[in-house]
């Protein structure tokens, strides 16, 4: 092992953003709106040749 990898971080992520393409014909409000998004993160530290923490 090199000096400085010991430690790896890996980050993803997404976003969605949409307007509704149906409206209520009751209210008209759009109907089918989207606002999402999500994060995700990973870890790994290797403290010893043989040791590998996830």
């Amino acid at each position: 092992m090199y000096p400085g990898d010991e430690l790896a971080v890996r980050l993803a992520g997404f976003s969605l953003q949409r307007d509704g393409y149906t409206d209520n014909i009751a209210t008209g409000n759009d109907i089918d709106d989207r606002d999402q998004w999500a994060l995700r993160g990973s870890l790994q530290w290797r403290p010893g040749e043989n040791t590998t923490i996830s």
